[in-house]
């Protein structure tokens, strides 16, 4: 998928939940997705995979936590896994996101926690 369908998309979904994105964050969530399927290829962090599938069901889904915390808050999302709702940070204001997922190769880490590690970093 391109990058004006993507951006298309969904700033008209962020409008249906009232987010605004900006357009650096629409470069972010679009350089996440094209990681997330990258990484997918290599070790298995989800079944969905399909741009416009990974747009509702992961970075959508994903936002409409955001009514439910004040801001400046920090978030922790235990057992991050590949690394949803950690794209709820970038148009979360104030909000800080923790992923609380053990590193690769402690007990009971799953493989995905590099992953999310590589793409989570292209937030910053």
């Amino acid at each position: 998928m391109e990058i004006n369908e993507f951006s298309k998309k969904m700033i008209n979904l962020g409008n249906q939940i009232n987010i605004v994105f900006k357009e650096e964050q629409i470069r972010k969530f679009y350089t996440y997705m094209n990681l997330l399927i990258e990484w997918n290829n290599k070790i298995n962090l989800t079944a969905i995979t399909e741009p416009n599938e990974i747009i509702i069901k992961h970075f959508i889904d994903s936002l409409t936590i955001l009514k439910y915390f004040e801001d400046k808050e920090t978030v922790i999302d235990v057992g991050t896994g590949a690394g949803f709702p950690l794209p709820s940070a970038p148009p979360s204001g104030g909000r800080r996101f923790r992923s609380a997922s053990p590193p690769p190769g402690a007990p009971g880490s799953p493989r995905s926690s590099a992953g999310c590690r590589q793409s989570s970093c292209r937030w910053r």
